[in-house]
């Protein structure tokens, strides 16, 4: 127990309002008063009355607070914190100390013998006193001593006059910083030029602003906690020679934005503006060969020619993936500036293992097996336009594969076409680089199919760089990650709540088998980022590919759909329902009964349980189950789109095939010239 005793004046001593904390052991309390050198006489009299005197005496001691703490609990002692100081500051303080020796050594050759009073503890007091202030302190302080000069000679303690030479030796002012403020003050100047502070601060300005420039394209969001991560292996003194080397390239344009902070200053802007940029200490994520193959080479070699090679190697790959997010920003950025005329969407799925069922915050009970949980998986869409975040949640009964993403590209766009009344004549979907998914004939014949129906006046099908495919899309998730951090779903409903109102995803087609029949053999077609999908001047669709942005288009010699698929695809049936371990869920749900906020959630797991048995046991149930939320919605979402305000039907055709030729690759041939036959002279 604690006890705390003010003393005011009438009693024993001023003491100025400080309170003096004690613990209730006599022997502690004698101990730390004999140790204070403030007490005075009386203070001994209050001990013997304060030792000898029961608890309960103590206790009836007038203003003294009573906490609650352990018998061994220490003495508290209020510390009095040092003066706060700058880091730059501390290390010209230990500079200006680090010589007093030699200084006092150099002051006898004052011929005056200025500083022959001076010793060496009040050199280091004075020179102790001039380096811990703030640059624009001593700036002041240094023109107020200026001012104060008599006959050019400085006033120091005790009153003590030094010449100019003396005065610099017994503080350790270079001549720069004298001459430079001496001047200042015989100008009239009371403090120091806002010229190096906006200096500073500029180039703090510029460093921050590369750094922000450099995360936005080179760092991938995490869709869990919301962290920026730079590659696998990144180095910080790398990547503050980089941006040096950036910052040199633009002493062409302006000196004022070359400016540059130091090594430090710009890792302590990195630790202070930036502290969710972070460098992945394992590789958890796929990555390009590319990336793999240079860093194990930096790896083996110690060669320093060789290992610059390499690094620019590195930044060549990383401008050109770079280069490609610009390309999908300035998409999603015509999307939101020309609404009317264009759609971006991307398409992605969350990281499962977040939202398996039931879901409660915190750690697991012991005993439960994280295996035997309901998994669950969403896909999203994010429409740039509309500003919306479109999920589907599946419990895996459906695969994950081009079917699945067709499906929702379809239900967006219906929804997109719900809340517009109409649709766009341009549609660019960007997609994740996999093959199973996204990059197939299925989707690609599919994106053509939107063309040639008069859904789209043109489709674009675009990629990043395998590694580099954290996007916007990656942002939404951690939203919804954090969200599940705080809150429980403790079944389906609350998780599609949760989730901004989330649909569960049900009534799917199976379009790959429906347009299987209809498409062209196709090769070599996982290696280009963008295909594009339009209609030429004749009407017909064509198919275009290239393999990143800054390569013009490629033309095929066939479309990848060679006639356009009749009727409607069949359902599909969940395929993995077998893949669903009804009872291990059922044993996981019992263990939990009572971690459930209410009876009615393990009620409705019952159900719920029983009824996915009956699904999986029964086929009629199954079609049923597959039938719920299913409408082909391919023909209500053709002709659809926005008319033209500047129509093009009363053009000429021939004028727009005028138009095309003016993008025609002419062929220029060269050939070997026939040597003349020279004409001989004739003889006179």
């Amino acid at each position: 127990m604690t006890i705390d005793i003010c003393l005011n004046m009438q009693d024993l001593m001023s003491f100025e309002g400080e309170c003096l904390q004690l613990t209730s052991t006599p022997r502690k309390t004698k101990k730390f008063f004999q140790k204070n050198a403030k007490l005075n006489e009386n203070f001994p009299k209050m001990l013997d009355d304060i030792c000898c005197s029961p608890i309960q005496k103590r206790q009836e001691i007038s203003d003294i607070s009573i906490y609650n703490s352990s018998f061994e609990e220490q003495i508290v002692k209020t510390k009095s914190r040092k003066p706060a100081t700058k880091k730059h500051s501390s290390i010209l303080l230990k500079k200006a100390i680090k010589d007093i020796s030699l200084s006092m050594k150099e002051r006898n050759n004052c011929r005056q013998f200025c500083l022959r009073h001076v010793t060496t503890t009040m050199m280091q007091n004075m020179r102790y006193r001039f380096w811990t202030k703030s640059f624009e302190n001593r700036v002041e302080w240094f023109i107020d001593k200026v001012k104060e000069r008599k006959h050019q000679r400085f006033i120091i303690d005790e009153g003590h006059k030094v010449c100019a030479s003396c005065f610099r030796l017994l503080l350790k002012i270079n001549r720069n910083f004298y001459y430079k403020y001496l001047n200042k003050a015989l100008e009239g100047k009371s403090t120091a030029s806002y010229r190096n502070a906006r200096g500073i601060g500029m180039a703090r300005e510029g460093a921050i602003a590369w750094l922000q420039t450099y995360q936005y394209f080179h760092a991938d969001r995490m869709p869990d906690n919301g962290d920026m991560m730079l590659p696998f292996k990144t180095r910080k003194s790398d990547l503050y020679e980089t941006y040096v080397a950036e910052k040199i390239q633009l002493l062409e344009t302006s000196i004022k934005a070359a400016y540059t902070v130091s090594r430090a200053a710009f890792y302590e802007i990195w630790k202070t503006d930036f502290p969710k940029l972070k460098i992945k200490q394992t590789n958890s994520f796929s990555k390009c060969c590319t990336c793999v193959h240079i860093e194990r080479e930096l790896e083996k070699t110690r060669d320093p020619v060789k290992r610059e090679k390499l690094k620019q190697m590195m930044s060549v790959h990383n401008k050109r993936q770079m280069t490609e997010r610009r390309y999908y920003y300035k998409k999603r950025d015509l999307a939101r500036s020309n609404p009317g005329h264009f759609m971006s969407i991307i398409i992605d799925g969350m990281d499962q293992s977040k939202t398996n069922l039931p879901h409660f915050t915190g750690r697991l009970m012991k005993g439960v097996d994280p295996n035997s949980f309901l998994k669950t998986h969403i896909q999203g869409v994010l429409n740039h336009g509309l500003d919306s975040l479109d999920l589907y949640v599946d419990i895996n009964e459906y695969m994950h594969d081009a079917n699945l993403v067709m499906n929702i590209i379809l239900k967006s766009t219906y929804k997109a076409l719900l809340k517009n009344g109409f649709l766009q004549s341009t549609l660019y979907i960007q997609a994740d680089n996999c093959a199973r998914e996204n990059k197939n004939k299925f989707v690609l014949g599919f994106c053509e199919l939107l063309v040639r129906l008069d859904i789209f006046q043109e489709v674009h099908l675009s990629f990043l760089h395998v590694g580099h495919t954290h996007e916007d899309i990656d942002a939404s998730f951690s939203q919804l990650s954090m969200k599940l951090r705080k809150a429980d779903a403790e079944t389906m409903p609350q998780l599609l709540s949760l989730l901004n109102g989330a649909n569960q995803l049900r009534g799917l087609f199976d379009i790959k088998a429906w347009l299987e029949p209809c498409l062209n053999n196709i090769k070599k077609h996982s290696k280009p980022l963008h295909f594009k999908f339009s209609k030429d001047v004749t009407q017909k669709t064509v198919m275009q590919y290239r393999a990143n942005s800054n390569r013009p288009w490629n033309f095929t010699d066939e479309a990848i759909l060679h006639s356009i698929p009749s009727g409607q695809p069949r359902l599909l049936l969940p395929p993995n329902f077998h893949k669903i371990e009804i009872s291990a869920i059922r044993k996981n749900i019992e263990k939990q009964q009572y971690n459930f906020s209410g009876d009615g959630q393990y009620n409705w797991w019952l159900q719920y349980l029983d009824y996915l048995q009956l699904v999986k046991n029964n086929k009629d149930t199954m079609i049923d189950y597959a039938k719920r939320g299913a409408e082909w919605l391919i023909p209500i979402l053709m002709n659809k789109q926005k008319p033209s305000e500047n129509s093009n039907a009363d053009i000429d055709g021939h004028l727009f095939e005028m138009l095309d030729r003016e993008l025609d690759d002419h062929e220029v041939v060269l050939s070997k010239a026939k040597p003349k036959k020279s004409k001989k002279n004739p003889e006179n």
